[in-house]
């Protein structure tokens, strides 16, 4: 576990113990210690109220790159990267019944507590309500904003301190016991406070009872926006100097971020995945919510219109046959499982090394969130759990001999999309019996896409992942004992929205014998590209794609046939791809303009008709949005004449939200089915090629 250290304490008064209650109210609570606890371990100082919560975020300016701390109770311990509280931090705390918090610890004399450039979530060690230019007068000529967040006022909850406002204007006027604070400050500097005690005197939002005297409360009632697709204008800017308001709506559970355009919390996760944290029902609406934070407001519902069975099928079954033009190839679809929730990847590997490829795949609204299907060589399969995650959300994975042990693990993208779930790239160590253990790689904001390879020419392998929300793509360099370190790539990859980068490829681009890195993204008219010289030393570089919407989704593979690798690409302005001259100079060309997929929908480069060219298969995924309808779903096959000039074929339609294809020999008769995981349709399935084998 990762102990957060956010302050330097100085010095604390006598030994004396006193007790602080802080009422807290249903939803999220901007919280802080008035004492310093006993104990900072995060179970002791909320074990008074175990049972009413489930989320609290601390946010750690010191560690701008990766600032977010957060404690799950539905988390495994070595999940969470929250373990203590100070009298010196604040922490949004989501209250699920209502409770009273109490802290007993001593009296802080006198606090210094760092700030670091920007943004800062900070407590308020003190007994005493003060005037904000007063508590902080030692910063008071660094700070140019501040925030509170007074849950007991739902309608506006958010507080405001604006340097560059007439004083009458600011409703941020003083700092109270049991209040967490946002502090912006224009250069690093130290604020000390004093934790003088309170005189008896006090104001029922202080202090809860009229005839305590050495209690501090902060009453705190918080509602929730929910958050499944937040658009550019709706993420936050640090350099926003405008007033905050808050629009917020109760909903199920949540991550930092609230209405505003002047950012106190300038790496706010806001996740644009169209996820559900509910149990789906027929024509349901799921919502994602996240805590507040003066940064943004977005609000979206997303709806599935499935009925999922409540069986799981676990043999296949032929359920209908489809046909591409006649004479081409033919396809019998069989499902794996019909009522898993948001199935989002699928491949064809052989987990067990027995000679016959099994299939794994990950449900993005599933706490069993990655199974694998045992393939009896006989066309039978059984299914078995490789991970169940508390609250779900893996969104991409990757089937690879991880530790050199000779056995296939699964590297895993979990992308929560709400705070109920968990932004990080885990492993899944297989003990070569299928049996898995669960290790953490790397936080991300909203990880969408994981690749593996050896990037530092050291033998091991080493990880990739986009991070859409934090619009950065990170490699992970492995130690050769699977021990991480995690490097930023690129921290701004859609310079004109803060959210962007999705799937893309590891291969030798330039055949120089190390291995480059692809990707493409929302928001990016240019796919990118970083050239590797061998020790992980990358030049960025950016290959015009002439869409300004840029793609979803991009693998490289020799389309033409001349040697070089041309790339492929899909999004909402279609399928392309991006014919290389030798040299790395790229031209598009048009595929199809009709097949968009307003979701990332990778295709996968493989000989469909066994020609000796490359085809590919790819599913088009969009529901009634700006690109296409849902009833425009479907999974195609498109065959290349040699030249990379494609023509189409269906192979199923409707198949609601086709995230992943993949094209593999699966009943090893010599040709290539077809795998496809249904986000809509709940459905992992596999279309059997019944043309081309014996």
């Amino acid at each position: 576990m990762i102990a957060v250290v956010f302050v330097l304490r100085l010095s604390r008064a006598a030994p004396a113990i006193t007790a602080v209650q802080i009422p807290l109210q249903l939803g999220w609570n901007l919280v802080s210690l008035p004492v310093a606890p006993e104990s900072t371990a995060i179970g002791d100082v909320l074990a008074p109220i175990s049972g009413a919560y489930d989320i609290a975020y601390a946010y750690d300016a010191a560690t701008p790159d990766d600032p977010w701390r957060r404690y799950n109770v539905a988390m495994p311990e070595f999940l969470n990267t929250l373990t203590d509280l100070t009298e010196t931090i604040g922490f949004w705390l989501n209250i699920t019944d209502t409770a009273t918090l109490t802290v007993s610890g001593t009296v802080p004399v006198s606090s210094t507590i760092p700030l670091y450039p920007g943004w800062n979530l900070v407590g308020y060690p003190s007994l005493t309500t003060r005037p904000l230019t007063e508590a902080l007068a030692s910063v008071i000529g660094q700070v140019d904003l501040a925030y509170g967040y007074d849950a007991a006022d739902p309608d506006t909850p958010w507080e405001t301190y604006d340097v560059a406002r007439p004083s009458f204007l600011n409703t941020l006027t003083e700092m109270r016991p049991g209040r967490g604070y946002w502090i912006r400050v224009t250069e690093a500097c130290a604020w000390v406070v004093d934790g003088a005690t309170p005189t008896p005197t006090v104001t029922p939002t202080d202090i809860p009872s009229p005839t305590a005297t050495d209690t501090a409360t902060a009453a705190a009632t918080a509602t929730v926006t929910p958050l499944p697709t937040a658009t550019p204008t709706d993420t936050p800017s640090p350099t926003a100097t405008d007033t905050a308001t808050a629009t917020v709506t109760p909903t199920d559970t949540p991550f930092p971020t609230a209405t505003a355009t002047d950012t106190p919390s300038p790496t706010t996760t806001n996740t644009p995945m169209p996820t559900a944290t509910t149990t789906h029902t027929p024509t349901q609406t799921a919502t994602h919510t996240i805590p507040p934070s003066p940064t943004v407001t977005a609000t979206s519902t997303w709806t599935h219109t499935a009925t999922p069975s409540p069986t799981r099928t676990q043999t296949p079954t032929a359920t209908r046959t489809v046909t591409g033009t006649p004479g081409v190839i033919s396809f019998v679809k069989h499902v794996l499982i019909a009522s898993w929730v948001g199935a989002i990847d699928v491949q064809g590997v052989d987990m067990d090394r027995d000679g016959d490829l099994d299939v794994v795949a990950c449900a993005y609204h599933q706490t069993d969130a990655i199974r694998w299907w045992e393939n009896n060589g006989q066309g039978g399969f059984t299914a078995h759990t490789i991970a169940n995650i508390p609250q779900h959300g893996v969104i991409d994975i990757v089937c690879v001999d991880l530790d050199k042990d000779g056995d296939l693990d699964v590297v895993a993208a979990s992308a929560s999309g709400s705070a109920q779930g968990l932004d990080a790239v885990l492993w899944y160590e297989n003990n070569g019996s299928q049996s898995f253990t669960a290790h953490m790689v790397a936080n991300a904001d909203c990880p969408i896409w994981v690749g593996v390879g050896d990037l530092n020419g050291d033998s091991d392998l080493d990880i990739v992942v986009s991070a859409f929300d934090a619009d950065t793509i990170y490699w992970c360099e492995n130690d050769g004992q699977q021990n991480w370190t995690r490097r930023v790539l690129e921290s701004d990859f859609s310079p004109q929205y803060v959210q962007g980068p999705l799937h893309g490829d590891i291969v030798d681009l330039d055949r120089d014998g190390d291995l480059d890195i692809i990707v493409a993204g929302q928001g990016n008219g240019n796919i990118m590209w970083w050239e590797n010289n061998g020790t992980a030393v990358f030049t960025k570089r950016a290959i015009p794609t002439g869409f300004s919407s840029g793609s979803w989704s991009v693998r490289a593979a020799d389309l033409d046939g001349d040697g070089h690798l041309d790339l492929l690409a899909h999004g909402v302005n279609g399928l392309f791809w991006m014919q290389n001259n030798g040299a790395q100079q790229f031209t598009s060309r048009a595929i199809s303009a009709a097949y968009r997929s307003y979701y990332a929908a990778p295709t996968d480069p493989v000989d469909m008709d066994g020609d000796g060219d490359i085809d590919f298969v790819a599913g088009t995924f969009g529901p009634s949005g700006p690109c296409c309808s849902s009833s425009a779903e479907a999974v195609t096959w498109w065959e290349n004449d040699g030249d990379g000039s494609f023509t189409g074929y269906l192979i199923a339609r409707p198949f609601d939200g086709p995230w992943n294809v993949d094209g593999v020999d699966l009943d090893q008769d010599g040709d290539v089915d077809v795998l496809a995981a249904g986000d809509y349709s709940y459905e992992i399935a596999w279309w059997e090629n019944t043309s081309i084998g014996p």
